[in-house]
């Protein structure tokens, strides 16, 4: 399931909150935070583990084939090389290992890797109230029982997706 919260850069405990969160919230973003994460770990574990490997092959038919080798439907490169929202889902993932959500913007990447994520376990991404003028698909993720929403201390479900709707228009409308 994935969790999604909105959280305010006006609020003093929201932002808070926000500190020290890896932000991907376009292509760009993405790319320079994964080749960042990537020049952190040690040259045997990039991306490595079982979940992502279940990730590239599902999602993109590809697997690591060496420390920072892949083979891809296109050929063998570089793990850089993988598309921008199959990057996204290894950063989600990576960063759940330390129990940290990763910033984003609604529409940042195409609803197959959120929907991947999202049957797979627990994540968690967290959206800035002045960025929300695409909420329809998160709110579609969570009417159809695939994510929850948090906003402003209150956690609405698939169950509550009315309530829901009626708290976030203004956030739409203003981002519209």
């Amino acid at each position: 399931m994935l969790h999604y919260r909105i959280l305010s850069y006006g609020s003093d405990y929201d932002w808070g909150l926000l500190v020290g969160l890896i932000s991907l919230r376009d292509e760009s973003e993405i790319d320079r935070q994964f080749e960042k994460r990537l020049n952190s770990l040690e040259k045997e574990e990039p991306f490595a583990d079982e979940m992502s490997a279940r990730l590239m092959a599902e999602l993109d038919n590809s697997r690591r084939t060496g420390d920072y080798a892949v083979i891809t439907p296109k050929g063998k490169g570089c793990i850089t090389c993988l598309a921008s929202s199959i990057k996204f889902g290894l950063m989600v993932l990576d960063q759940e290992k330390d129990g940290n959500p990763v910033i984003t913007k609604a529409g940042a990447v195409n609803g197959r890797v959120l929907e991947w994520l999202s049957e797979r376990g627990e994540h968690t991404l967290v959206l800035t109230d002045n960025e929300c003028g695409q909420l329809r698909e998160v709110l579609s993720l969570v009417g159809n029982g695939m994510a929850d929403l948090e906003y402003q201390g209150q956690v609405y479900s698939a169950y509550s997706i009315r309530e829901c709707m009626e708290v976030l228009a203004p956030l739409m409308e203003n981002g519209a």
